[in-house]
């Protein structure tokens, strides 16, 4: 188990250091035994579909948090074909004190499986992590936890991560933070435009699924697989997001064929009319709601002008269906599509050809 461990939570590069000395420092853990779970004040959520490569790395990740407070770890295993919930068992019946397994008897996709598993979450505080991802830095969750104690305006808060591939190698046209908000304060402000205050796995939220102030339903009602954006939503829409400097976590990106990811299944078919559904789903949300309206006619327009693109490439059925999708879904069609048309201009030549 040791050897295992130290192969799961080492990262090439600068992190595998820090990783290292703890790792041979013989300091406690919270998967040592310890305080009991009657009244965690951390809860770990994770989710997990067909990840037996992966589960481990995470688990061990998570195992090897040193933290001074009660915690518990709940896992939703999502039906998997693989080992995925076998090698889960293994855990469970090493530590049934403090991990939580839900194996489900059919599959409910992501967004359901997250929600059923926040829901099941009793601490105060709320760490999520995903089946394939897994964190670097053994203080992680205890040095979030203290931020937001010490921080009452911020409802979550959030750090840096780096990008690995399916061997853990980092990718190097990924740099840190990537795709993500580069302030320190995220707001709905934000939200509104788009931002991410950082990737899903790197979060520590106050637990707002117990008493609820908004129907959370929508965290699987939104959309089957993507559910980031809207959790985002929820914790904006109920304080400050804070976004931490630091590096402590791995987001792996796993791209080869039949994985189960968002990614790989935009790489293998056109979901941009999903993508638009999954917009006026969060638009509607947050007029109805939140009472705050949001218009994402911006993006829309992005996704409209690359759906028309990929049918002048490829006039399939398929890709005609998603041009059509997108008009149909907009509040305003007539001016969707000319903009579209003009976004188009610049863009011709690039998917038209295949030019980068």
């Amino acid at each position: 188990m040791e050897n295992s461990a130290k192969e799961a939570i080492l990262v090439p590069g600068t992190l595998a250091d820090e990783a290292l000395l703890f790792l041979q420092s013989g300091m406690p853990q919270i998967g040592k035994g310890g305080t009991s779970v009657e009244h965690p004040v951390v809860s770990v959520a994770m989710i997990t579909y067909r990840q037996e490569r992966y589960i481990r790395e995470a688990m061990d990740s998570v195992l090897f948090q040193r933290i001074s407070v009660p915690w518990e770890v709940v896992v939703g295993e999502d039906a998997s074909p693989d080992h995925t919930g076998k090698i889960l068992m293994g855990y469970t019946e090493k530590d049934p004190q403090h991990i939580r397994l839900f194996l489900r008897k059919a599959n409910l996709g992501a967004t359901r499986n997250l929600y059923e598993v926040l829901q099941a979450c009793t601490g105060r505080y709320i760490a999520l992590l995903e089946g394939d991802d897994y964190w670097t830095d053994p203080d992680k969750i205890q040095k979030q936890v203290d931020y937001l104690e010490s921080h009452p305006e911020a409802v979550a808060c959030t750090h840096r991560c780096l990008f690995v591939d399916e061997h853990s190698r980092p990718i190097a046209k990924m740099p840190v933070n990537a795709w993500f908000y580069s302030g320190s304060c995220y707001t709905f402000a934000e939200f509104c435009r788009r931002e991410m205050p950082g990737q899903v796995g790197t979060l520590v939220m106050r637990n707002v699924f117990q008493n609820p102030r908004y129907d959370n339903r929508i965290l699987y009602q939104a959309h089957p697989i993507v559910g980031d954006r809207t959790l985002f939503m929820l914790l904006a829409a109920q304080g400050d997001i804070h976004c931490l400097p630091e590096v402590m976590g791995c987001y792996r990106m796993v791209q080869h064929a039949g994985a189960s990811n968002w990614v790989s299944q935009s790489e293998r078919r056109n979901v941009l009319d999903g993508n638009v559904r999954y917009l006026c789903a969060l638009e509607e949300y947050c007029r109805s709601e939140l009472k705050r309206p949001v218009s994402f006619e911006g993006a829309k327009r992005e996704y409209y002008g690359q759906a028309f693109c990929k049918m002048l490439r490829n006039p399939s059925r398929e890709n005609l269906a998603v041009v059509w999708n997108i008009l149909h879904m907009s509040r305003r069609p007539v001016s969707l599509f000319c903009s579209g048309i003009a976004h188009l201009a610049g863009s011709v030549p690039r998917f038209l050809y295949g030019k980068k």
